[in-house]
């Protein structure tokens, strides 16, 4: 059971200035045992805060954004809707808190694999992407449910596509510069950026509604380099023939190759548009 008061916030240090006579605990190995499995266990609880965000991030990749309550989260994280309200007076203030994760996880991503980004780097990006994607299916599969319900979290979304457009900016010029992708011109080049980045955000909820069976990372990376293919020098072909070959150990049941993808990326760019 975990505890539902702020003792969980203290932490073990406080926890461990106690003695087991103070709090009940008899003299002896068998009650000095016990205390101390109590001491770990408190050193391994999260702060009250994450626990809930930690349960509703759960309910809400379950059971779906809109059908989880405040209710349903206090029950989860075994805590009162009292003292959940302590930590998060609304719902709203709990979807944010996750949703901030979300960026931060997504941006450091950006940031750690992209300083030099090869086709390596790239494909170490989707990797993880898909990753987070698991972590935070709910986002992906109600975004727009998300973003009626919470305007600012739209805007924070808004802002953060922004940043990411830059950044796959980057990786195209880079690539241009090395001789990897053939020069593109600049209105060829936003519509890219806006297909790349719309692929990111829409991807799952695409696969969902048009009833596809395979949402594997091997789809979801095949699908990304579909689109940047076109722009491929010899020199870009031959290095995504090494990239392929390489990845297939990796993912041994999932085919890494560039299959002609049955709905329509104007959907994607669409969709994109309306965030």
């Amino acid at each position: 059971m975990r505890c539902g008061n702020d003792l969980c916030d203290e932490g073990a240090d406080q926890i461990a200035v106690l003695h087991p006579e103070r709090i009940g605990f008899s003299q002896g190995a068998d009650g000095k045992r016990v205390f101390e499995n109590i001491i770990c266990y408190f050193a391994n609880v999260k702060p009250t805060k994450q626990h809930i965000q930690d349960h509703a991030l759960k309910l809400y990749n379950q059971s779906g954004y809109v059908n989880v309550r405040l209710q349903h989260i206090a029950d989860a994280a075994f805590v009162s809707v009292g003292h959940l309200a302590y930590h998060f007076k609304t719902k709203d203030n709990i979807t944010s808190a996750i949703y901030d994760n979300l960026v931060v996880q997504q941006e450091k991503l950006l940031k750690e694999f992209w300083v030099v980004p090869l086709f390596e780097d790239v494909q170490r990006y989707i990797t993880a992407v898909y990753e987070v994607q698991q972590q935070y299916i709910f986002f992906y599969l109600d975004m727009l449910e998300v973003f009626r319900a919470y305007p600012g979290i739209e805007e924070k979304h808004r802002h953060h596509v922004e940043w990411r457009q830059k950044q796959l900016l980057y990786m195209m010029d880079f690539n241009i510069s090395r001789g990897s992708f053939q020069p593109v011109e600049e209105e060829q080049k936003k519509l890219l950026l806006n297909q790349l980045s719309a692929h990111l955000d829409a991807w799952r909820y695409i696969v969902k509604i048009q009833f596809y069976t395979d949402d594997s990372l091997g789809m979801f990376s095949a699908a990304f380099w579909n689109l940047l293919k076109p722009c491929f020098s010899d020199m870009g072909e031959k290095e995504f023939e090494q990239l392929s070959a390489s990845l297939q150990p990796v993912c041994p049941h999932e085919k890494f190759e560039m299959p002609t993808l049955a709905f329509s990326w104007k959907n994607l760019l669409l969709l994109e548009k309306n965030f």
